[in-house]
Parts: C-alpha cells; sequence; structure tokens
C-alpha cells in the first residue's frame, strides 16, 4: 500500500482572500497570531510578514526563558502560593501560549505551497493539537459519504511539525498505443474529458486507528488544485475507530535471537 511522502517544494503563497497581500506595508491589516492560527490568512501573507513572525518567536522564547527564572526565584524566595509568584506564573503561561500560536503561524507562514502533479491535485496543511501543538505522527485521508477510506487516494503522515501532503497523481496508462503524430495528439486530446471533481471528507486518525478529526461536509477537490487544511483537533479525542489500515500501527518485526 503506497502512501505519500512529505514535501517543501512548492510555489508562492496564493493572493490575499480579503484582496492584495499582507504585506508589512499593510500594518494595519497584519493579523496577530491568534488570527492566523483561526483563519486562512496564514497561507496569504508574503515572505517578508512570515519574516517577522518568525523574528517575533524568538523575541517571546526570550521573554518566557526569562519569566521561567523569574518563577522558579519567586517560588524559592517566597512558595509558590505567593502572589508575586502567582502573578509572575500568569504571565508566563500566557507567554507560553501566545508563543505556541505564534510559533504555529511561523510554521504555516513559512512554508511555501506544494505543486500539483499533472491532472491531479494535493491537499497539504498541519494538524495540532487543542493546546496549539504540533500533532506529529497522525495519518490523514479521504473519506467517502458512508465514512470510508477510499484507497485510491492513499494516505500521508504528519511529520513532527504536524505538516503534511495528501498527494494525487492517476496512476499511468500501461498497453495502450500512443500517437505518433502531431495531428493524432491533438485529435486525442479534444476528445479527452476533464476528470470530475473529487468530493470527500477530510479524516485524520492515530496510530492505534482511533479517528482523531472528520470533516462536517465533504470538500471538493479538482484536477490541478492545491488545497490548504490547518485542522486543529478538539480536546475530546479520540471520535471513533475507522477502518484500520489508514492509521495502523506498523508491524514490529520480531527481535533476533
Amino acid at each position: 500500500m503506497a502512501q505519500n511522502k512529505q514535501t517543501g517544494a512548492g510555489n508562492s503563497p496564493p493572493p490575499n482572500p480579503k484582496g492584495g497581500t499582507a504585506g508589512a506595508s499593510q500594518t494595519g491589516n497584519t493579523p496577530t497570531a491568534s488570527e492566523l492560527v483561526q483563519t486562512s490568512w496564514a497561507t496569504s501573507v508574503d515572505a517578508q510578514t512570515a519574516q517577522q513572525f518568525t523574528g517575533l518567536t524568538g523575541i517571546r522564547q526570550a521573554r518566557t526563558n526569562q519569566l521561567q527564572r523569574q518563577v522558579t526565584s519567586l517560588t524559592k524566595a517566597y512558595g509558590a502560593s505567593d502572589a508575586r509568584t502567582v502573578a509572575a506564573q500568569a504571565s508566563l503561561n500566557t507567554q507560553q501560549t501566545f508563543g505556541t500560536r505564534l510559533g504555529m503561524a511561523s510554521a504555516t507562514t513559512s512554508t511555501a505551497a506544494p505543486t500539483a502533479p499533472a491532472n491531479g491535485w494535493v491537499v497539504y496543511g498541519r494538524v495540532f493539537h487543542a493546546d496549539s501543538t504540533a500533532a506529529p505522527q497522525l495519518t490523514v485521508f479521504l473519506a467517502d459519504e458512508c465514512r470510508a477510506w477510499l484507497q485510491k487516494y492513499a494516505f500521508a503522515f504528519t511529520d513532527q511539525t504536524g505538516y503534511f501532503t495528501l498527494t494525487y497523481a492517476p496512476p499511468a496508462q500501461h498497453g495502450e498505443k500512443k500517437p505518433h503524430h502531431a495531428a493524432e495528439r491533438e485529435s486525442e486530446k479534444a476528445v479527452e474529458k476533464t476528470p470530475e471533481p473529487v468530493n470527500a471528507y477530510l479524516e485524520v486518525s492515530n496510530a492505534a486507528c482511533k479517528l482523531m478529526y472528520m470533516d462536517a461536509a465533504p470538500m471538493s477537490i479538482a484536477v490541478g488544485a492545491v488545497v490548504n487544511r490547518d485542522i486543529v483537533l478538539s480536546a475530546e479525542v479520540p471520535l471513533g475507530t475507522p477502518p484500520c489500515e489508514p492509521g495502523a500501527a506498523p508491524r514490529v518485526p520480531p527481535a533476533k535471537k
């Protein structure tokens, strides 16, 4: 059974869905990290804005480290229940939450969209846990209206950053006589039909075959489409058990004696 491979190569981000591009010259329209996580802005910002988010991530991390040292010092001096320690811990929690979301935004904005194969398509994005951390080693696949895995489109694994690419290219036709003359090739192209869009549900399962996410409605994927999907898992997972193959744990060979 084939599986999709992760890839980072691709094209420039698509235009801003609200018109134009979200760059440094549009500071009034530049979203916060939380907005990027919750909307499709992350796939439409330009390289300069993405670099700014990367820089902010480093600044937030430095601030988090400073607060961690402060909490440790206050706890040692006054105890964990002291008002000063509690206030510092609250500030640390806020910085950590925002830093995690900022890291998500930075990772998403710095990832170029992959290229769809000829006569095929690609669905890519990242999967996050409910606490905004990356969700690695999960299986992303498409299902039909009966929630059954569409095996012809294979599946993809999320990497350590939660990134995945689910790519489909139609299989090559074997045994068919190819036209040799230009006129014959043009005539063949004229009678070719454009493949129908794929209507399917995107789903995510773990290595134990437990369903972690499922679309509420099907999405339509046309030939040539490059679809971005960022998924935030619910805290109340798993949802159920899908057919085992997409997320089945790999078989471990017996230990050598």
